[in-house]
């Protein structure tokens, strides 16, 4: 029966909520990696692996997002503006303070004002 009523929690989420939730979990997951990986390895390690994790993934990333938009092979800055679009509109949840833009032709710019994962992993570790 527990099953049947979370089936009915996920119907009655409208699409953005349950994005900003799947976000907010996958961030919650990056962070406490990060954390336990630093409480293991220190920072230089950690540092290390998390650049490698970050590498390997966004390739995968970038492409399951331009094979769900049909976005084929990047000819133009115009395209690849369109796709990080694209991206910023799948990956970025709201309560992120990220902005970003296209300044000038062939330029890209982007700020991070406030780190939800670091922000958690700052309590996390207050409450140790």
């Amino acid at each position: 029966m527990i099953f049947k009523k979370r089936g009915i929690l996920i119907k009655s989420l409208r699409k953005k909520e349950l994005k900003e939730l799947l976000i907010k979990c996958w961030l919650t997951h990056d962070a406490m990696w990060f954390y336990h990986c630093l409480m293991e390895c220190g920072i230089e390690k950690t540092n290390k692996i998390n650049k490698a994790a970050i590498k390997s993934l966004a390739g995968i990333e970038i492409k399951r997002i331009q094979n769900e938009f049909g976005i084929g092979k990047i000819n133009s800055f115009k395209e690849l503006q369109n796709l990080i679009d694209k991206a910023f509109e799948v990956l970025k949840g709201d309560f992120m303070e990220i902005i970003y833009s296209f300044p000038s032709k062939n330029h890209f710019h982007c700020e991070m004002h406030n780190c939800f994962a670091y922000n958690r992993i700052k309590r996390f570790g207050r409450h140790r």
